[in-house]
This record gives C-alpha cells, structure tokens and sequence, in this order.
C-alpha cells in the first residue's frame, strides 16, 4: 500500500497489515507530520463460474491458498522518490556557472575602466554615477582615419 503524506506529499510503501483493520496513527519519516490512516478497503470482485466447468474442473487449491496468515512481522516502509524529485546538482552548477561569469565581468569593467573609458569615452558618466574614478589611459588613442 502507498501512503502520501498531505503535508509535504512525500509517498511511503507500507505493509498493508501494519495498520491492521482499525487503522493507525502514522508519522511522516521526511518532516515529521503525523495523521491517522485508514486501511484500504478491498475490492469487491464477483466472478460467476460457469455452469458446465462446475463440477470439471478436478483442479484441487493447495493447501492453505486461500487462507488468511497474519505475518510474523511487517515489513518497514521505504520512501518512494518522487515523481518531480530531480538531481540539483545540474541547476546549482549551471547558478556557480552564471554567479562566476557575473562576477567576472563585473571585476573585468572595473579593473580595465581606463581601457574602456579610453575606448568608450561614454561610459565615464556611468562609472561617475556610480562613484568610481575612470581615467582614462594616455597610451590608447582612438584610432584617426589617414587621408
């Protein structure tokens, strides 16, 4: 029997004799919310045996087939994954990967601000608003077109 849990919907596989036919209080093993569980009621399936194969079928049950055993021992729950449940590894690298690329490129505009301004004398109000010094470097002139 599979049980969900209605606070976080973690699934469970139980036995289903574990909650014998009152029913119990079960726990939630991933975040600990607790909650009465009913058994499940069982099927109710009629099959009508044909009138000629009645008395033919000198097929004999085992011993003890249709016999209700109570077991020694329930077997424990295991978690069932869920469906939804996926590695985040791949989104967490794919965030260092992102959060590393902002950074450099935050740290390059900042360390290369003489060579940018130099190059885009535009950005200077931008580095001014944001109180930085942008000089820029005497080396790089901006190329002029020769006749």
């Amino acid at each position: 029997m599979i049980l969900s849990c209605p606070n976080c919907s973690t699934r469970f596989l139980v036995d289903a004799s574990a909650l014998g036919s009152a029913g119990r209080t079960v726990r939630c093993g991933a975040c600990g919310h607790e909650w009465r569980q009913e058994p499940e009621k069982p099927a109710v399936h009629t099959f009508a045996v044909p009138a000629s194969d009645a008395g033919d079928s000198g097929a004999e049950l085992p011993e003890g087939a249709g016999d209700l055993q109570d077991r020694e021992e329930p077997a424990p729950a295991r978690r069932l994954p869920r469906a939804r449940r996926r590695s985040r590894q791949p989104r967490g690298l794919f965030s260092f990967l992102l959060l590393a690329v902002i950074a450099v490129v935050l740290l390059g505009s900042y360390q290369f601000r003489g060579v940018i301004v130099a190059r885009w004398p535009e950005t200077a109000r931008f580095y001014e608003s944001l109180g930085i010094v942008a000089t820029p470097y005497r080396s790089i002139r901006q190329a002029v077109p020769r006749e």
